[in-house]
């Protein structure tokens, strides 16, 4: 008897990119990419850059310290690194030897929890802060063509508000005309 061993779950990438207000250094980009128990994170201040590959195995261990399944791990970690979380404080300090250590707080329960990664310097910090300017380059055009989309269909449909209006109007008009005449020769009588 063929088996056929069960299709792979195919874990899709989710992107982000955020300009992070660091605690009292100056600010830094973050791009990361998220998948369903994994990240990549790519960090530059524009000179020098970071990473930092959360292996599926490192977010496990990582979960279970937190007492989390590994996708709320993730969802958690990708809405703090995905958007500054206004109450959270980020900390990319030195943790030594060229790394960086990227923390940020949060509120669970009424405690307030830190979480914090290890990057290693980029092989090629050019490299990496060169995707983290595309990536954001790139976002900033598709956001520009999704504005000229929505400002267009904005058009189109206040033209046809505009239609639709001047022919109730219209209406409206030649109704109350034929009332007031049907009323005047009401009055003739």
């Amino acid at each position: 008897m063929d088996t056929e061993p069960p299709p792979a779950t195919v874990s899709v990438a989710r992107h982000t990119c955020i300009k992070l207000e660091t605690d009292g250094a100056e600010p830094v980009f973050v791009k990361g990419t998220w998948f369903d128990s994994h990240f990549h994170l790519s960090i530059s201040d524009g000179l020098h850059s970071w990473v930092c590959n959360a292996s599926d195995e490192e977010v496990r261990e990582r979960a279970d310290q937190w007492d989390q399944p590994v996708t709320d791990y993730i969802q958690l970690a990708e809405k703090h690194l995905g958007f500054q979380q206004p109450g959270s404080v980020y900390r990319f300090s030195d943790a030594g030897g060229g790394h960086k250590r990227l923390s940020w707080t949060f509120e669970k329960g009424g405690t307030k929890l830190e979480w914090r990664w290890k990057c290693q310097p980029s092989p090629n910090s050019r490299k990496t802060t060169a995707e983290i300017m595309d990536f954001l380059m790139d976002a900033n055009i598709r956001l520009s063509e999704e504005v000229v989309r929505q400002t267009q269909s904005f058009s189109r449909l206040k033209d046809e508000a505009e239609k639709c209006w001047h022919k109730v109007r219209d209406s409206l008009m030649r109704r109350w005309n034929l009332n007031l005449q049907y009323m005047q020769s009401l009055l003739q009588f």
